[in-house]
């Protein structure tokens, strides 16, 4: 979104010094309704300006929609901003409200010796909780295949939102799938709520520690 806007604004203001341009030209030939080049020079001084601020601001319209992350030389964080940190190195923009809402589905199979018991799935929806624990916990994550300052921020966060978050369902799954064979219909609120809370009680905890909370559950299906 930053990019397109910056787009955008370039897009206009060499528009505007184009046509600012022209009317000095017919305004120096006399043309009667392109007179006024005194009006005309200040137009261009203007546009010139609007066209240097633009391009000399990249990094503040690249970062003004997500969360930013500014650190130092050693990695260390040093400022956070919701709403634009100018910078030019050193910045990482964690665009939450791009991520989100976001679903992640998960399914396993109960180990079990009745035939009767099917796949379980189920759903929750994830988001940063804490732009600075995530930030500092899924460092490397982040960092890896970044192609430069922010241009891809979006999509790095999203990928390390979505593996941190399958990797404890994972260990959940493998944990508790025993316990998950007497899970048998969705339709039972008390079995959803125990199902709910089981989930939590075990990936709540570790998922915090890494800036991440989650929702209820969004869907409990047997398959």
């Amino acid at each position: 979104m930053g990019g397109a806007l910056f787009a955008l604004m370039c897009v206009l203001s060499i528009a505007f010094l184009v046509f600012c341009h022209v009317w000095m030209y017919k305004a120096k030939r006399g043309i009667p309704r392109w007179r006024f080049p005194r009006v005309a020079s200040v137009a261009r001084v203007l546009s010139l300006l609007l066209v240097f601020g633009v391009f000399g601001s990249v990094t503040w319209f690249e970062y003004a929609f997500g969360n930013v992350i500014s650190y130092d030389e050693k990695g260390k964080i040093v400022a956070t901003s919701r709403f634009g940190l100018p910078c030019v190195t050193n910045c990482f923009d964690l665009r939450c409200e791009s991520v989100v809402p976001m679903a992640i589905t998960s399914e396993v199979k109960p180990i079990t010796d009745n035939p009767k018991v099917r796949d379980i799935s189920y759903t929750v929806n994830p988001k940063i909780k804490d732009d600075r624990i995530f930030f500092e916990a899924e460092r490397d994550c982040l960092f890896k295949g970044r192609v430069s300052y922010s241009w891809n921020d979006d999509e790095r966060t999203k990928a390390c939102l979505i593996a941190r978050v399958e990797y404890y369902l994972y260990e959940f799954n493998n944990a508790h799938s025993k316990d998950l064979a007497k899970f048998f219909n969705p339709r039972d609120p008390a079995q959803v709520e125990a199902f709910d809370k089981l989930l939590r009680d075990n990936i709540e905890g570790p998922l915090l520690e890494h800036g991440i909370s989650i929702s209820k559950l969004t869907t409990f299906g047997i398959h």
